[in-house]
């Protein structure tokens, strides 16, 4: 079947276009909203933080807007993560299916608390002067709004909205941003889906008079179905403009209809430790229980539980 030149030249732009235009601001420096960058979803993060590719759940508001048109019925999801040093992030998010329109949306919100940091005083040489001079609290949050159309039966375009806020003490800032969004079903290869996404397109975000760049991220991904969908492949290619190009892939195997194991590796860990991720989840009837285990090395283990709900069949 012959693809319409509309659908290839919006796939153009992810392949080619996008690539080019992060390379140019790749001098940029460290970007803003750090917290961005922090991906939810037990599942992916078991599966070395790859997921572009994956469609038809309520985490695709974070990797990849475009898989929200395959939402068949109401998803819920929840995450918990306690991280290194302290730091907790919540998600939730909420899809349901717009079928008078071909398509799906979702609401969400992601929350991060760097809990009690302790204030020290600095002389001009950089030395410490003082560690016990109280603490003060950082906090982060993103809500978003996310809809996604099926174009053409085999191509799936999504955008999400973002609001993003800031505190630090008595300080804070704010954003704007938007992720744009695609899934390419190949009628060959059924098993096969194939999709990209640029995370975090907005304006800078300013504390006090600092402003720093939000962290645009060029995300390709596959995902492939084995053995009746028993078995899940995933790999995605990352390319942000603070850093340089990441791998990560991971593999999802059901054992029983009820329980499955993962596995991943995820480069960008390998700062820290090897990379390397496991995983484990549960599911009865609706409701899908998902646990990733992510080791970072001296910084210490992140541990995170996420929960799922599909209403209806």
């Amino acid at each position: 079947m012959r693809r319409p030149l509309s659908a290839w030249l919006f796939i153009s732009y992810f392949l080619v276009i996008s690539p080019a235009l992060i390379a140019i601001d790749k001098d940029a420096g460290t970007s803003g909203a750090q917290f961005l960058k922090i991906c939810v979803g037990a599942r992916p993060s078991s599966m070395g933080e790859a997921y572009a590719g994956v469609y038809g759940d309520a985490l695709s508001i974070y990797w990849n807007p475009a898989g929200l048109a395959n939402v068949n019925n109401i998803d819920v999801a929840f995450q918990y993560n306690d991280s290194i040093v302290d730091i907790e992030q919540n998600f939730v998010s909420v899809a349901l299916p717009a079928k008078r329109w071909d398509g799906g949306w979702a609401i969400g919100l992601t929350y991060l608390d760097a809990g009690e940091q302790i204030r020290t005083t600095e002389t001009v040489l950089g030395q410490v002067l003082s560690t016990n001079a109280g603490t003060f609290g950082a906090n982060d949050l993103a809500c978003m709004l996310s809809y996604a159309i099926c174009y053409k039966k085999q191509l799936n375009l999504g955008l999400t909205f973002k609001y993003i806020a800031e505190e630090l003490e008595d300080e804070d800032a704010s954003s704007f941003a938007c992720d744009l969004g695609f899934i390419y079903l190949p009628s060959k290869y059924e098993n096969l889906s194939i999709g990209g996404s640029i995370q975090n397109i907005g304006k800078k975000i300013r504390f006090i008079n600092q402003k720093d760049d939000l962290p645009l991220n060029f995300k390709l991904g596959l995902a492939y179905r084995l053995r009746a969908g028993r078995v899940l492949w995933v790999a995605d290619l990352n390319y942000p403009t603070d850093n340089e190009l990441r791998f990560n892939s991971g593999l999802e195997w059901w054992v029983l209809n009820s329980l499955a194991l993962r596995a991943g590796y995820s480069q960008a860990l390998t700062d820290a430790d090897d990379g390397l991720t496991l995983g484990c989840g549960i599911r009865y009837q609706s409701f899908t229980l998902d646990y990733a285990f992510l080791p970072m090395g001296d910084l210490g283990d992140s541990h995170r539980v996420s929960a799922g709900y599909k209403f209806g069949r």
